[in-house]
């Protein structure tokens, strides 16, 4: 599965692979998208088989978030994001992720605001003292920005630059048949 999308952008790489709304991207900009993203994952501290959490509507930045989880060799935890945080927070609470991705709201639910009111402020590394492992929230609808609210995507993904390509090509090597992939609650 690590290697599934590098493969199909070799063969495919003018194609459309995903459009959303006025975006689209063809099978060689999604590669380079991911490639990107499964760096800053890595540089973040990401390892493998460890959780992340996207707590999202779907979006382009989703799919190229799930293929860079996949590359990094960690396991994608998707939470709908119909689910209101008494909901969602359990499930925060149990994968001990060290990075969610989300967005403000979603369908009337403002999902960082409910993070800051049930879990309290940042404690030491902590976004969130009643989230001890969590060290990265991201964005998926803000470019550029970063505080209380969450990172910009695009400013979180800069953060790849300090991993290499043959680290990635290692850690997307070392993904075999049979592993945890994704965990739906």
């Amino acid at each position: 599965l690590a290697r599934m999308l590098s493969d199909q952008a070799t063969r495919h790489a003018d194609r459309a692979a995903i459009v959303d709304g006025d975006k689209l991207l063809t099978y060689a900009e999604l590669e380079r998208a991911v490639v990107r993203l499964a760096k800053a994952l890595m540089a973040a501290g990401v390892k493998k088989d460890d959780l992340v959490v996207c707590w999202a509507p779907n979006s382009w930045r989703w799919a190229v978030l799930a293929h860079a989880v996949w590359r990094a060799g960690a396991v994608m935890v998707p939470i709908s994001s119909r689910l209101k945080i008494f909901e969602a927070g359990p499930l925060l609470e149990k994968t001990r992720a060290r990075v969610l991705f989300t967005v403000a709201e979603c369908a009337g639910i403002r999902f960082v605001d409910s993070l800051r009111q049930t879990y309290g402020a940042a404690k030491g590394d902590a976004l969130f003292a009643g989230l001890p492992s969590l060290r990265h929230l991201v964005r998926l609808d803000l470019d550029h920005g970063s505080g209380a609210d969450g990172e910009g995507f695009e400013d979180f993904v800069a953060r790849g630059a300090a991993v290499s390509d043959a680290d990635l090509a290692a850690r997307a090597a070392a993904a075999a048949g049979g592993e945890v992939c994704e965990v739906m609650f």
